[in-house]
């Protein structure tokens, strides 16, 4: 129950945290600019790391907890639990923003993904699958086989780098969580697919390359 609570709580502060820059940018009272919503989401997954990650791994997210799965770092009857507290945190962040500002939560869509700069479905998944998979890397090598005592920063700044460098593309969810707990509110699940299956594929490939780095750390 310990493991369930500190991944509710870590997603519902990624959203709270991220989804509300948007929304407050849309209020008038910040101007966050793509720097403001990246740091927004990166901090918030570093804080609460540092907060809870010594409880439950800080996954925050259902695809980085589906690639602890299959390399067999998280066990089966964690993994559904684990994903269930995941989109409870999500939607909970969302309706406490619209709850608290209604009208700009709407205006942003309640910070729902969508495809931007022209993108296609297919652009989109592959942009999902990228940079998903460089971020499992990066916690499996930094936060997994290193144990690095400033894991969290890391992962933190990368969330940052990735949303500064890809997000006006898709969103950049890297976070099946993240997509869904807006989307819940707007209705808008056409093409929501694409933010589960990209994330999932780009997390796969991310655990796996990093796996195959650790071989080598004992070599």
């Amino acid at each position: 129950m310990q493991k369930l609570v500190a991944e509710f709580l870590g997603t519902f502060m990624l959203l709270l945290c991220g989804v509300g820059a948007i929304v407050l940018t849309a209020t008038g009272t910040l101007n966050a600019g793509l720097l403001g919503i990246a740091l927004g989401h990166g901090m918030g997954v570093m804080f609460m790391a540092y907060s809870v990650g010594s409880i439950s791994g800080a996954h925050f997210n259902p695809a980085v907890s589906f690639a602890f799965l299959v390399t067999r770092r998280l066990p089966v009857k964690d993994f559904f639990g684990y994903v269930l507290a995941q989109l409870l945190g999500a939607a909970s962040a969302v309706w406490t923003l619209q709850s608290l500002l209604p009208e700009a939560a709407k205006k942003v869509n309640y910070g729902t993904p969508g495809f931007f700069a022209g993108l296609d479905l297919n652009a989109g998944l592959r942009v999902e699958i990228l940079f998903t998979a460089i971020l499992t890397f990066v916690i499996f090598r930094v936060g997994t086989h290193q144990n690095h005592p400033q894991a969290p920063l890391i992962v933190g700044l990368m969330i940052t780098a990735l949303i500064c460098a890809a997000g006006p593309l898709t969103g950049l969810m890297l976070n099946p969580a993240r997509a869904f707990g807006p989307t819940l509110f707007s209705g808008q699940w056409t093409d929501h697919w694409v933010f589960w299956l990209g994330p999932f594929v780009g997390a796969l490939l991310g655990a796996f390359v990093a796996e195959s780095l650790k071989e080598k750390d004992h070599a």
